[in-house]
């Protein structure tokens, strides 16, 4: 299969704190939903800044570029081991770390060479999850979100974090089954409910400076006057 990639999307900061992340720990963080998911509903609050952004000093310094080393490293030891094996099933053994080690440099490579991409993109589905997996570290009243300004949230931010909150509720939903005529709240999981909630009220929060809401409760109306017209345009034919 073969696929040209040409897109050069443009990246804010939160973009680009997220593109750094994702080239300094290429093992912990493989996606944006990854960095999002560490940075707002797993551990605790560690605080945010004047101009409303949260403090991710815990990260550390930032790469700019993709680092092979480990991997290299790994490659080096596993070749020796071949060279020096002769075993038989310990040089399948070897041979199939070695495939493993080859796999993973591949897969740090794409990364590497879509990052400003896999940076602003979900790429597998993490925007939908079809379960709770993203509040699995959730501490309830310690998270990032429980003392955020949001009065004077920076938008970037506020954006992101309602990305992963939604994404999160979701998954929580599809956990639950709560779409189920079946759904009944008192036999559910009563930690993800009491999570739900209070997803739905960072939410709310968030929306005063998203203007989420507004701005999809418009797309809503101008589809369906779109509709309305194509209907109507059907019914004179």
């Amino acid at each position: 299969m073969s696929l040209t990639i040409t897109a050069q999307p443009s990246l804010n900061k939160v973009d680009q704190f997220i593109k750094a992340v994702m080239l300094t720990y290429p093992v912990s963080y493989k996606s944006r939903m990854a960095v999002l998911k560490r940075i707002f509903l797993d551990g605790t609050s560690f605080g945010w800044d004047a101009a409303g952004c949260p403090d991710l000093y815990y990260f550390g310094g930032l790469r700019s570029d993709m680092d092979f080393g480990d991997l290299d490293q790994q490659c080096q030891d596993v070749e020796a081991a071949m060279a020096g094996e002769s075993c038989a099933s310990m040089a399948l053994h070897y041979a199939g770390r070695a495939v493993a080690l080859k796999r993973q440099h591949a897969d740090r490579e794409l990364v590497s060479t879509y990052i400003d991409i896999l940076a602003v993109e979900h790429t597998q589905g993490e925007d939908a999850p079809m379960n709770a997996n993203l509040v699995d570290d959730f501490r309830i009243g310690e998270n990032q979100l429980h003392s955020a300004p949001y009065l004077s949230m920076d938008k970037d931010w506020a954006l992101a974090a309602e990305e992963v909150l939604t994404a999160a509720r979701h998954g929580i939903s599809v956990s639950l089954g709560m779409s189920s005529w079946r759904f009944n709240p008192e036999t559910a999981d009563n930690r993800l409910l009491h999570i739900h909630r209070l997803l739905t009220q960072y939410l709310d929060q968030l929306d005063g400076v998203t203007g989420t809401k507004a701005a999809e409760a418009n797309r809503n109306q101008l589809a369906d006057r779109l509709i309305d017209e194509v209907l109507a345009e059907e019914a004179i034919r």
